[in-house]
């Protein structure tokens, strides 16, 4: 049973940090600790709340500490289902599986809260092939505080809002996944998806081979139109690149949100992808692109964060990310990113570049940089016992607010 959820937690809590067992004490004069949103192919429970991000506990200010930990919700949820896949009926497009939440908070176009995720409704996708990822369709979920979510029905077959092209020989023919939306000036909503179709880089495996595409939305997010024709805006590198195999779970910083950025020159867009290799054994590593219109990217040379020596919680590499201006009077951009151990365990860690090429893992005062701020749960009961991923972070929206971080918990 795969569980997913999101979670943070208010800045009043008081947290303390272990590397084997990480807890929570809310401070006994707010009791502040609350679990935000889950998505899952069967159910979320609400038992178990991770703070990585918060005012006082977050990534801003000299004193910085993070710190993650179990709690229970004192907003009412607790151990009950917030959303999962089925609760619409057996049709609806995620009744097995959701995963990877995008969200956008509340803003001039729109007073709810919107999440983007993806996930299907069998074991196979588009076109009879055999499903090896929890992607395939695209969905949306609104919500009015950010915590309790509803799906919102888009106009294709069970609800889903973006699916596989209809064309054969299309980039994006068998699965897709969301990767980043923004939101322009206008009101437009640009999608960053990745997609694979039928060709087979490995044999038995189409849709291994993934690419970025675009599309735009004018009604808020709940149908999608492909841009540049339907082609890929970031096609995986040459034989032999760190990229060859495939480019995918794109996020992007549009240039309002980099212009503070030293490292990147006025007027630029930032793209942070992922690519896998099987040479000498599964590893994975991040990569970065650039763009003046948000349509034509040119890659940064080679890998921008990779594995980390040793036998690290990160030494098979850097999967999916999230990267935020760092705020709080901090230069630069800060990663959240998933990274894999060499027993295949998940956890999410911290880095910190001043131009998103030259990134380095936050020293946390511990014998492992970068982390993990973010590890699975101890107890195997837990919703995320087995896997944690795909981190998405808000920012805080006014003074006083927190970090809310959303991410995958498996179990």
């Amino acid at each position: 049973v795969v569980l997913v959820a999101t979670g943070v937690v208010a800045a009043s809590a008081v947290w303390a940090r272990k590397r084997e067992d990480l807890r929570c004490t809310p401070s006994p004069s707010t009791r502040e600790c609350f679990l935000l949103a889950g998505l899952a192919p069967k159910q979320v429970r609400l038992s178990r709340l991770w703070s990585v991000l918060g005012r006082s506990t977050g990534i801003n200010g000299p004193s910085t500490a993070f710190a993650a930990g179990a709690a229970s919700s004192t907003s009412g949820h607790g151990g009950r289902p917030v959303l999962w896949p089925g609760s619409e009926g057996p049709d609806w497009w995620d009744a097995r599986n959701s995963a990877s939440p995008v969200v956008l908070p509340p803003n001039e176009f729109s007073r709810e809260w919107r999440m983007w995720y993806y996930g299907r409704a069998g074991t196979t996708w588009a076109r009879g092939a055999e499903a090896f990822l929890p992607t395939g369709r695209i969905g949306m979920a609104v919500s009015d505080d950010g915590v309790r979510w509803r799906r919102a029905r888009g106009p294709l077959e069970g609800g889903a809002a973006f699916d596989p092209s209809l064309d054969e020989g299309a980039f994006d023919a068998v699965h897709v996944g969301v990767g980043d939306v923004v939101q322009l000036p206008n009101g437009t909503l640009w999608m960053y998806y990745f997609g694979g179709g039928t060709e087979e880089v490995m044999e038995g495996r189409p849709g291994l081979r993934m690419q970025v595409g675009m599309a735009a939305s004018e009604d808020g997010g709940l149908s999608w139109q492909r841009l540049s024709d339907g082609e890929p805006v970031l096609r995986p590198g040459a034989a032999g690149e760190f990229d060859a195999l495939f480019v995918a779970w794109p996020r992007v910083l549009p240039p309002w949100a980099t212009e503070g950025v030293p490292g990147i020159p006025d007027g630029r867009w930032y793209m942070s992808y992922h690519t896998a290799s099987f040479a000498g054994g599964m590893s994975w590593a991040a990569g970065a692109a650039f763009s003046d219109d948000g349509v034509h990217w040119t890659k940064a040379p080679g890998p921008v964060l990779g594995s980390s020596e040793g036998d690290m919680w990160d030494c098979r590499g850097v999967g999916v990310r999230c990267v935020r201006p760092a705020g709080g009077g901090r230069e630069g951009l800060v990663m959240l990113y998933e990274a894999v151990d060499s027993a295949g365990d998940h956890a999410i860690g911290v880095a910190d570049s001043l131009d998103g090429v030259s990134w380095v893992r936050r020293d946390l005062g511990s014998n492992a940089p970068g982390g993990p701020l973010l590890a699975k749960a101890v107890t195997e009961s837990d919703w995320d016992s087995r896997v944690v991923g795909t981190p998405y972070a808000v920012p805080p929206q006014s003074p006083g607010q927190a970090w809310r971080l959303y991410y995958v918990g498996e179990t």
